[in-house]
């Protein structure tokens, strides 16, 4: 295969990756699809809906934030949001563990049902 080839076809890949997941992120050196942490948020008994996005850091260049909706009749508690960082370390690894986990009442949707990170972002 030649090499103009084969650097299509990683872009061609790396366009497919970002649609299917919402987005690669560069969390220091390792590259995590969104859709992978927000998958592990979900897992967790007490959560209904999470939406991740990046945000800038100094030091990593992007971190993971989570944006989390709780089942109903959950009441959140003291330590909920260590339990959910501890959920994404168990399920994925200690690398893409949210720098924040923020527990919303509901997440800003498209008429579709597309949740919109744009406006996570900029938050």
């Amino acid at each position: 295969m030649g090499r103009r080839r084969k650097v299509r076809r990683n872009v061609l890949e790396e366009i497919f990756r970002k649609v299917l997941y919402g987005g690669l992120c560069g969390y220091g050196e390792h590259r995590i699809g969104t859709y992978e942490i927000e998958s592990a948020l979900v897992e967790h008994e007490k959560v209904a809906e999470a939406a991740v996005v990046s945000a800038p850091d100094e030091i990593k260049g992007e971190v993971p934030v989570a944006f989390v909706v709780l089942n109903e009749g959950v009441e959140r508690y003291k330590g909920l949001e260590e339990d959910l960082k501890e959920q994404v370390k168990s399920v994925i690894g200690p690398i893409a563990v949210p720098k924040a986990v923020l527990i919303v009442d509901k997440l800003s949707k498209t008429r579709s049902g597309k949740i919109m990170r744009r406006l996570l972002r900029a938050i």
